[in-house]
């Protein structure tokens, strides 16, 4: 199968490519670039699917932003594919800071202080001990304030990646089109007689 590794990574080894890929931070984000711009279909059902996997990533749900996803896509005529790449955008690096950008905003709806650190409210002992009971403290205002932070990254994501798709495919099909012309040049001149 294409792009298929030979020898399977380790669940330590898939943990640490998570924080840092082997290939590097630039040639991972292009590699995922080539991969959007070349999915089946129009750029606008592209964004739509890259743009509700990113949207979908800022809401405080890590297990079920693929699912979420998903369902966004179906709803906006979005890419499948491409809104479980859109959900890339929630990743080690970057969820601590939505989650602190969607409690404020959440915590802001609701009235709740904002100055309060989220390790004091959220003590590892109970964590382990009772898991929904440590975070709903802070699952509520998560929630609420991840839903306005969603609908403007999906906005945000999907202009962009629109007219860069758009782009893409135009200038890959004028490079097919010249081709295509130069091969035609090629095979009259063959078959012009010589003399």
């Amino acid at each position: 199968m294409l792009f298929r590794r030979r020898k399977k990574l380790g669940f330590l080894e898939k943990i640490q490519a998570s924080f840092w890929p082997k290939m590097g931070w630039f040639r991972a984000f292009s590699y995922f670039q080539l991969r959007i711009v070349r999915l089946p279909g129009s750029a606008g059902a592209i964004a739509a699917g890259f743009a509700a996997g990113g949207a979908v990533s800022m809401t405080p749900f890590i297990g079920l932003h693929t699912l979420m996803g998903l369902g966004v896509a179906w709803v906006v005529r979005g890419n499948y594919v491409a809104a479980a790449i859109g959900t890339l955008i929630g990743n080690p690096w970057t969820f601590p800071f939505i989650w602190i950008l969607t409690y404020r905003i959440g915590a802001l709806m609701i009235g709740l202080e904002t100055d309060v650190v989220l390790a004091d409210i959220i003590s590892p002992s109970h964590l382990v001990a009772n898991p929904l009971k440590a975070l709903s403290p802070v699952l509520l205002p998560m929630t609420l304030g991840s839903l306005p932070v969603a609908i403007l990254v999906y906005f945000v994501i999907y202009w962009p990646t629109c007219r860069f798709i758009e782009g893409h495919k135009r200038r890959r099909q004028g490079r097919l089109l010249q081709k295509q012309k130069s091969g035609y040049k090629e095979a009259a001149g063959e078959r012009r007689p010589k003399g």
